[in-house]
């Protein structure tokens, strides 16, 4: 593991500094590679070298399927347009410049669109997300050195105080449980002098009565398999029936 990056993480229970270990034995008894906090207490495995610091199953499993499934969808290597990169440089106002070599953190960081840029532009970037999208990000961007993919939690974060230069997160805090603490836990990993970028839904009346919202409570209760099949097979008739309701003036 990276010793540069290694500094950068600590304990997100006991706020101790780790320490990485090949084929030790848990106090669960399980094999395996780990990063270990300073007091011998906590053990996070290491897996497909991505550090996991939270279970498999949580609440972002949808995002983590959804991303592997179609983990090249929004990549602008893959699309061959500069959708990503348009987005990414105008909501930062950064350039290329400003964070070549510099550490930065990638909240919320899905199949890794947003991460490309960033490598692209020579940072040293720390991907982190909560679900298994973390591992479409790696597959999509394993041939960056300097891509560090970290699985875990913005509400018990794994990093050092006042560590990054450029902090971002997008398009992601309106999905967690509670916005407000999840953007309050990113300003302290900012640096004298870093940056920090956050966008979200805008909130006013016209997003709110999306139709998603109207069938979220339904789908959200759906398994997620029986959910994807149902969309793959009616999909083109849905969208059918919401360009006719566009089209309407009023609506």
């Amino acid at each position: 593991m990276n010793p540069d990056f290694l500094k950068l993480l600590i304990c997100p229970k006991s706020g101790q500094a780790l320490h990485y270990e090949e084929d030790v034995f848990s106090p669960l008894e399980v094999k395996g590679n780990f990063l270990i906090s300073a007091n011998g207490e906590n053990y996070y495995p290491v897996i497909n070298s991505i550090p996991r610091f939270v279970d498999s199953d949580n609440y972002a499993d949808n995002f983590g399927k959804q991303w592997n499934k179609f983990r090249q969808t929004q990549l602008d290597s893959y699309s061959g347009l500069p959708i990503t990169a348009n987005r990414f440089w105008k909501a930062t106002g950064w350039t290329p410049d400003d964070i070549k070599d510099k550490w930065v953190l990638d909240v919320g960081c899905g199949a890794g669109r947003f991460a490309e840029i960033a490598l692209q532009a020579g940072a040293n970037v720390i991907a982190l997300d909560y679900s298994s999208a973390i591992d479409a990000c790696q597959s999509n961007l394993a041939q960056y050195p300097n891509l560090h993919p970290v699985q875990g939690d913005i509400y018990h974060l794994p990093f050092k105080t006042s560590t990054f230069g450029y902090v971002y997160s997008l398009g992601v805090l309106q999905h967690t449980p509670d916005v407000a603490n999840a953007f309050k836990a990113l300003p302290p990993l900012v640096c004298p002098e870093g940056k920090l970028c956050v966008d979200y839904y805008w909130k006013r009346i016209r997003t709110m009565l999306h139709a998603k919202y109207l069938v979220r409570p339904i789908t959200k209760r759906m398994n997620n398999d029986y959910l994807l099949g149902f969309l793959e097979n009616n999909i083109a008739s849905m969208l059918k029936t919401s360009q006719v309701i566009g089209s309407l003036p009023l609506l």
